[in-house]
């Protein structure tokens, strides 16, 4: 009780203090932002965004932490004014776009070398289908459901001699 009292006083001076609403105290609950509602309002919108999703990371790390027995899962959350809380979010956003960034340069060099493989596999490896059919089901020779036979011809224009061939088919 005395601790929320001290958050409310703490909460009450900045409000009253602070004509910059980035100098206020940040709340520290999801409760208390209804205290400090008209300052926030006066940020740009851009602004409130990142308060907003910086108070509600804070708080699923605070109570997924706790419904996992990791009460200190929000411990990394030390913004102590609102100006910080925007800061850290921005950085945290920053972190996250730069992420994506190189899982999406990553995925476009592997998609680059599979194209270059299939491209000198088709340089080198020809395939034709030659003939395709359907075994029938047959329980007595161990054969429960229809099987599909596809006969292919192959030719290799490449100048090694090719010991195997894989692969499926779409």
């Amino acid at each position: 009780m005395k601790r929320m009292l001290a958050t409310l006083m703490v909460v009450a001076a900045g409000i009253t203090g602070c004509s910059d609403p980035k100098e206020l105290a940040l709340p520290s609950s999801l409760a208390q932002v209804e205290q400090v509602k008209e300052k926030i309002a006066k940020l740009p919108e851009t602004d409130r965004k990142m308060l907003l999703a910086y108070l509600a990371r804070r708080e699923m790390a605070n109570q997924l932490g706790a419904a996992l027995g990791r009460p200190d899962a929000g411990s990394s959350f030390t913004a102590a004014t609102i100006g910080d809380a925007i800061k850290q979010q921005s950085e945290y956003e920053e972190q996250v776009r730069s992420k994506e960034a190189e899982e999406k340069a990553l995925k476009e060099k592997i998609l680059a070398e599979q194209k270059a493989i299939q491209e000198q596999v088709d340089k080198t490896l020809t395939v034709a289908v030659v003939k395709l059919g359907v075994i029938p089901k047959d329980a007595m020779s161990g054969r429960y459901s229809d099987e599909q036979t596809i006969d292919l011809a192959l030719k290799n224009s490449g100048s090694k001699e090719i010991a195997a061939v894989s692969g499926s088919i779409v």
